[in-house]
């Protein structure tokens, strides 16, 4: 029987040819704006962004860039199976937090083991079907999770964080990572094993996941394993870090306001009160989460709270329970009805650049992250939320490390 999860071969860039690696890893694809993009760029040529964003839309470049990399020795390849302890450091709002996981590779036609639990769209899904059968690469990893904190993955940290990781590097936003290779035989089917046990959630890498199975269906038996992709895994721990996603859009209902107000209590708020109430959630949330729905609003310079009046509004217009206790659903199926706020929206983490995002006639809505242990649970139902309904931060570095087709 098929392992659920199995070491792999990884390339990465050469630790032993280059002192620092700073300068050639980068953000993943869909967080990197266009100043962000250039900046990168003037780095090196060898900077990751050159693979995973190409003019070229047909990513012939990038896979001629990869080739050229690995004949050059700027990246080297691993030739025995392995799985990669990865450790983030980084800070948030002044406090120093740590989350740790390992990347290895993922079995994904194994039914009811992962569950994603964000929707998707076809041009980005489009996009990545051509760099991956361009390159025929995992180039970066998607993000797991295991609902519950795992001894053996602490266990594991606690002896490797002793020794000197063979990749150190900090990335664009000050995020140090470090990654330890672990390539004994035993060892690592003694992890994997472990790790096998436990069922898992997508929390990032929705995309690439429904693109990696549609170039396994249509590749089967030309490469080996292609039905595995490579994945970084977490467990719940203190450095689990959930931020909001809040929405900016053009609401076509004139008097908004006056519609909402049949519905909610509405209130001007301070900033600060606002900052308290969508702060990040590390770990899992110990607060108990409110039972009346409620969320922000930024609009001409002013921020308001709004709290709704009485449940039996949400009972009637979203009858599914299961539904109600998940903020961005209700928003998008209850809220944006009303006022009439359409589908399309420029989305921040960040309250503080909620002014300069929000234009002239524009609403920012404002919303509290959701917790970890909602994400579970719906997920393991196989419910879908609206997209943008979870962040984790920080993302995981690309350029770390890659994981090549083998024939």
């Amino acid at each position: 029987m098929s392992s659920v999860i199995k070491g792999f071969k990884a390339a990465y860039y050469n630790v032993e040819k280059f002192n620092n690696l700073d300068k050639f890893v980068c953000p993943p694809y869909d967080v990197i704006s266009g100043a962000q993009l250039k900046a990168l760029r003037k780095k090196s040529k060898y900077n990751f962004v050159n693979v995973i964003l190409s003019d070229d839309k047909t990513y012939r470049r990038s896979a001629a860039l990869v080739n050229e990399m690995i004949k050059t020795g700027v990246l080297v390849q691993d030739t025995k199976d392995a799985i990669y302890l990865y450790e983030q450091i980084f800070n948030f709002k002044g406090k120093e937090y740590k989350r740790y996981g390992i990347l290895s590779l993922l079995r994904m036609d194994k039914e009811g083991f992962v569950s994603p639990h964000e929707f998707t769209l076809s041009a980005p899904k489009a996009d990545r079907k051509r760099i991956i059968s361009a390159v025929k690469a995992n180039l970066s990893p998607i993000f797991v999770l295991v609902p519950k904190p795992l001894k053996f993955l602490t266990d594991l940290y606690k002896k490797y964080s002793k020794t000197e990781p063979f990749i150190k590097v900090k990335d664009s936003h000050d995020v140090k990572n470090s990654v330890w290779k672990i390539d004994a035989p035993a060892e690592v089917k003694k992890i994997t094993t472990e790790l096998s046990k436990h069922k898992m959630v997508i929390a990032d890498g929705h995309h690439r996941f429904e693109v990696a199975s549609w170039y396994n269906s249509v590749n089967k038996g030309k490469y080996k394993n292609l039905n595995y992709l490579m994945t970084y895994y977490t467990d719940v721990q203190p450095g689990l870090l959930m931020l909001p996603t809040h929405r900016i859009a053009k609401v076509q209902t004139k008097d908004f306001f006056g519609k909402l107000s049949e519905y909610f209590e509405i209130k001007r708020v301070r900033k600060d009160y606002v900052a308290d109430k969508v702060k990040g959630i590390a770990g899992i949330s110990r607060n108990k989460k409110s039972d009346i729905f409620e969320f922000g609003i930024y609009y001409n310079r002013v921020y308001y709270w709004l709290i709704l009046k009485n449940r039996r509004i949400l009972n009637k217009n979203i009858p599914e329970k299961m539904y109600q206790s998940l903020d961005t659903y209700v928003l998008h199926k209850f809220v944006f009805k009303i006022i009439d706020a359409g589908d399309k929206f420029n989305y921040t983490h960040n309250l503080n650049d909620i002014g300069k995002l929000t234009g002239t006639g524009e609403v920012a809505f404002l919303v509290k992250p959701t917790p970890a242990e909602v994400v579970f649970g719906i997920a393991s139902k196989g419910v879908k939320l609206p997209q943008k309904s979870t962040y984790f931060h920080p993302k995981v570095t690309s350029g770390i490390v890659i994981r090549r087709f083998e024939k």
